[in-house]
């Protein structure tokens, strides 16, 4: 089969567009106050959003129409090297020919800085990329169905003898409506190449990332790469939505390396006490067989496998949400609960009734307008010290009344919260945006939920510290925080 970069690798041109290109402007805008000063083109540059081995990627606002792109530029230095400029090409090519898969970023441009550095124009995908989505506790089911989506993207690249060969969670964005994206092809090539393609990655380099490269990539050889390459990779990020961590780690990448090379055992989930069915750990375990004859043989057979397993997916009994065991725990639970109750209210009785009355009358009125107010904590201590009331003839109504109505508004606010976080495990930031009330509290996530409602400065006082150094970065620039961005970059 032809190399199709060979085939359709053309000048960088000014404002050319892929045939594949999506008309579609992103509705976000900033005002002129809000832009940096640097421009490119026809774009103003508004944040860094990350820099890597292969380049920088900014984000951009086209000067005229208003919209929102992300733009990624091959920096001076790299351009001057006729193999980094000729990877970066080649990348451009490949979104070209893979652009139309709606899982792929498309093109919307490409030209050349007066400096000379190339850049090219393509999708801005606003949410997050699937390494936070992990860190923040993403469902199993929801990263199966990023890792089903990015396989079918990558079945797409194979049919058209492309592999991508830097599969990792950083390169895979979940844009608001939870729909994954593959980005970063500075790796990509073509199945079968000519000798100056292959060239690009000889002279004794290991290109990728270690955690996710497939052990043929520790070799310079070019001979042992191949689709099941990429499946090695699908099979790396399946297995880390199951155990929270890549099948080989270590303190250096020669310890990675290492373990890659010499094809050290990998633990099965099931055996680090992961519950999973054994089907769908085979279809895993088979995608990170350590020669690649042995693996799926590309990633439209990993995807057809993996499909196949999930589709006969059934609730195990353990995971039953409730039942007479169950039942029985609760009853035994509110037995226990009147029990102290009634003890408690014995020993209050055995005081002073009057000064105990007119204490428990004080703590219910300010527990009854804390719960106006909507600030649940302070009126579940103002009701602990008004327990009392519950016994009093005259009070124990507006007391019981004063709990169930706490209550009401924790459970629906725990409600509020677990379908908040749900939706943003699935990546659907829309919905999300719509559901969120201040009182849901400061979290990354209502961090994000502020940012994509327009309050820019609001969403950066909401993001903790320990929030993923992207995500603190985003909101930095959008709020107008350029050191709390470069300091969030530099973490």
């Amino acid at each position: 089969m032809d190399d199709p970069l060979e085939q359709s690798l053309d000048p960088l041109t000014p404002g050319s567009r892929s045939a594949a290109g999506r008309d579609l402007l992103p509705k976000k805008t900033f005002s002129s106050s809000e832009r940096v000063a640097q421009e490119v083109g026809e774009f103003f540059i508004r944040a860094l959003l990350g820099k890597g081995s292969m380049g920088q990627v900014f984000l951009v606002e086209h000067m005229t129409q208003g919209g929102m792109f992300a733009l990624k530029l091959l920096p001076e230095e790299m351009a001057s090297d006729e193999e980094s400029l000729q990877r970066f090409e080649r990348e451009i090519e490949a979104l070209k020919i893979l652009g139309e898969h709606p899982a792929i970023v498309s093109v919307y441009g490409t030209g050349r800085t007066k400096g000379g550095s190339p850049y090219y124009v393509m999708d801005y995908v606003e949410g997050r990329t699937l390494k936070e989505a992990f860190t923040q506790g993403m469902p199993v089911e929801a990263a199966l169905d990023v890792i089903d989506q990015v396989a079918d993207a990558l079945a797409f690249a194979h049919s058209r003898n492309l592999i991508h060969r830097d599969l990792k969670p950083e390169n895979i964005l979940l844009n608001l409506e939870g729909k994954a994206q593959l980005v970063d092809f500075g790796l990509v090539r073509a199945i079968t190449q000519g000798a100056d393609a292959a060239r690009l990655t000889q002279a004794g380099q290991a290109l990728g990332t270690p955690a996710y490269m497939a052990p043929e990539q520790t070799s310079s050889e070019e001979a042992g790469i191949g689709p099941w390459t990429d499946v090695w990779g699908l099979g790396v990020l399946a297995y880390e939505s199951l155990t929270k961590t890549p099948p080989y780690t270590g303190s250096t990448p020669l310890e990675i390396y290492t373990q890659l090379y010499e094809g050290a055992p990998i633990a099965t989930p099931r055996s680090l006490g992961v519950k999973v069915k054994v089907k769908l750990e085979a279809v895993i375990m088979k995608a990170l067989s350590h020669q690649g004859s042995e693996r799926w043989p590309d990633a439209g057979a990993f995807l057809k496998a993996l499909r196949a397993v999930r589709q006969r997916k059934q609730r195990s009994p353990d995971e039953a949400e409730s039942g007479p065991g169950k039942g029985r725990s609760i009853l035994l639970a509110a037995t226990a609960i009147l029990s102290i109750a009634l003890m408690g209210g014995a020993l209050f009785f055995a005081q002073d009734q009057a000064k105990i009355r007119k204490t428990s009358e004080q703590a219910l009125v300010r527990a009854e307008e804390f719960l106006t107010q909507g600030d649940l904590e302070a009126a579940a201590k103002e009701l602990a010290t008004a327990k009392p009331a519950a016994e009093d003839e005259k009070l124990k109504g507006r007391f019981a009344a004063a709990e169930q109505d706490l209550a009401d508004r924790r459970a629906k606010k725990k409600t509020a919260q677990d379908e908040l976080e749900a939706l943003f495990a699935k990546a659907n930031v829309v919905e999300a945006r719509k559901r969120w009330s201040p009182d849901l509290g400061a979290t990354p996530n209502a961090a994000w939920v502020l940012a994509l409602s327009g309050d820019y400065a609001q969403a950066w006082k909401a993001c903790p510290p320990e929030a993923p150094a992207p995500q603190r970065a985003r909101l930095a620039a959008w709020a107008g925080d350029q050191a709390g961005c470069e300091a969030a970059l530099d973490a």
